[in-house]
């Protein structure tokens, strides 16, 4: 909690091997990543259902489609249902 990237890496570091430290960065990084990704789907998913309002289902569902198969690739669509929660 409010530790430095070098300061996790360096505990990282000593309690397993340099090698696992620089892995568990990457994974941190590539975490960072999705969770950007997922509050952006996340606002414009929001932006979609709330201009969409009043619009048929269909026509919702298909913007909502377009919009994931625009960000996401099958794998990644797959994860989308627990954060749409």
């Amino acid at each position: 909690n409010g530790a430095s990237d070098d300061d996790i890496y360096r505990m990282r570091a000593k309690e397993l091997n340099p090698q696992a430290a620089s892995r568990l960065a990457e994974v941190d990084r590539e975490e960072q990543v999705w969770k950007q990704r997922i509050s952006v789907y996340l606002a414009a998913r929001a932006k979609i259902l709330k201009d969409k309002a009043d619009a048929p289902e269909s026509e919702r569902q298909a913007a909502l489609s377009e919009l994931q198969n625009a960000q996401f690739d099958v794998d990644e669509r797959r994860r989308l249902a627990a954060y749409e929660q």
